[in-house]
């Protein structure tokens, strides 16, 4: 890394991300992400918590902050928000992890209404449904400019999930609530399914496990999975147009595979 790029990152890192969004988006879902990335009771977790620690001193964190300088010197003064926010999601349109984000919750907002968040309740949850997907929604690739750094964004999930827990433990989270956030941002099943990389029933049995990991009923559970994938999938023009369809406002995949899916695992979930 040149000595230039080093202290442009370390700017990042100091400076709240004013770029965060291509394209307007609303005001409250800016709100809410500046926020998080200002909350002090989650940064004093990232930098205390001993599991983040423990983390990063094993696998991809370890090979990623053994090749960045810039990195190293981060990890050592601890994570925070806002930097993860600033950092490259790594992908073609060019988008920061935080001005996805908002456009992920911007989809979330206009489509939660399809969904009946009301009719599910998370086991030992201490907040609203709406409330829950929308903080999992925020955080959902805050370790995926690490994964980038470390050079392959899809060890994504691998750094996002100490992230993800530590922030949600500091924001008073029940236990119940971290582990369906983990169970369904921990995976791309649908988008793995949907692209051939794996077969429908292999889709099924592994969100099967996912149903049960969460300690929630499968079709309940498949509601929230169904919103999360077209909140963040959603979110990216390119894959809005060409993945979904509309009907009456709702944003539904296209690909006959999801009905045959969604078909398969809310029979195998009938008593």
């Amino acid at each position: 890394m040149t000595c230039r790029a080093f202290i442009h990152f370390l700017l990042l890192l100091s400076q709240v991300p004013t770029g965060w969004s291509a394209e307007p988006t609303s005001d409250e879902n800016h709100r809410f992400l500046e926020s998080l990335a200002n909350n002090t009771e989650i940064t004093r977790s990232l930098r205390t918590n001993t599991n983040l620690k423990k983390s990063e001193d094993q696998g991809r964190f370890k090979t990623a902050i053994a090749k960045d300088a810039a990195l190293r010197a981060w990890t050592q003064k601890g994570l925070d928000l806002k930097g993860l926010f600033a950092g490259d999601a790594g992908v073609t349109e060019g988008y920061s992890v935080g001005e996805h984000t908002r456009r992920a919750l911007d989809t979330f907002s206009e489509q939660e209404k399809f969904y009946r968040l009301e009719k599910t309740a998370v086991k030992g949850g201490r907040h609203d449904t709406k409330t829950f997907m929308r903080h999992a929604l925020a955080l959902h690739d805050i370790g995926k400019s690490l994964a980038v750094r470390a050079g392959n964004k899809k060890w994504q999930h691998e750094f996002t999930s100490p992230i993800l827990k530590t922030s949600l433990q500091a924001l008073k989270f029940s236990t119940g609530e971290i582990k369906l956030a983990a169970a369904l941002i921990e995976h791309d099943i649908i988008g793995e399914m949907l692209k051939g990389e794996i077969s429908t029933l292999q889709a099924v049995d592994k969100m099967r496990i996912q149903a049960k990991t969460a300690e929630l009923p499968l079709p309940e559970f498949l509601n929230l999975q169904t919103l999360y994938f077209v909140s963040d999938a959603g979110a990216y023009p390119y894959l809005r147009e060409k993945v979904f369809v509309s009907e009456n406002g709702k944003l539904v995949p296209s690909n006959p595979k999801f009905v045959e899916f969604r078909n398969l695992l809310l029979r195998k979930s009938a008593p």
